[in-house]
């Protein structure tokens, strides 16, 4: 499930404005979003005004990419690893898929 450069939306334009809420300056993150495609980052950073908008940006765009197609192996996952303006890790989300059978019940 690669992710192509110039297509990918975070979060709603509308959402962060909201999220702002009146304050002047934003902080530039950027997404690492790892695959089974491999790994994907924007060369532009996304502009948030606190670390929690972009922790919930990330969640939003998870949730896109399960939506997108979640990964079947087991324990196959997508993930987005939230960094700041120097490109350091402050958070990383992911989404694991499991299969686990149940035992059949015994007659």
């Amino acid at each position: 499930m690669a992710l192509e450069a110039g297509l990918f939306e975070p979060f709603p334009s509308s959402q962060i404005i909201a999220a702002n809420n009146g304050r002047d300056s934003m902080s530039a993150f950027y997404f690492l979003i790892h695959d089974s495609d491999g790994d994907f980052v924007n060369d532009e950073p996304y502009q948030y005004p606190d670390l929690l908008t972009a922790l919930e940006a990330a969640k939003f765009a998870l949730t896109e990419m399960a939506a997108d197609g979640i990964p079947l192996e087991n324990g196959g996952s997508v993930a987005i690893d939230v960094q700041n303006e120097d490109h350091a890790s402050v958070a990383t989300l992911e989404l694991r898929f499991s299969l686990q059978f149940s035992q059949p019940a015994e007659t």
